[in-house]
């Protein structure tokens, strides 16, 4: 009898731990491509968390370092909030 009367209290227990980590959840696009922050599409959406991934050593690269900066620009005056993906080189 204790054996199920504590089950279902773990289950809850569970449940009120795993809440919080949903309250962080966002939205938002992975696009390389800035010219998408000017179509009408995208701007219907009215997101504000776009996704862009980087190479890890594009410091080191001046031709994407100048594409990182083009992105990073149009997000900023698209006022979105960039979460930058750092991945394996290009």
């Amino acid at each position: 009898m204790l054996k199920r009367s504590i089950l279902p209290l773990i289950i809850l227990g569970s449940l009120l731990i795993a809440a919080p980590a949903q309250a962080a959840f966002r939205v938002g696009i992975g696009d390389q491509d800035p010219s998408m922050f000017t179509e009408k599409r995208w701007k219907d959406l009215k997101l504000k968390t776009v996704r862009y991934v980087v190479p890890w050593n594009s410091a080191k690269d001046p031709d994407q370092r100048a594409q990182d900066r083009r992105y990073l620009e149009a997000a900023r005056t698209a006022k979105q909030d960039v979460l930058v993906h750092f991945t394996a080189r290009r």
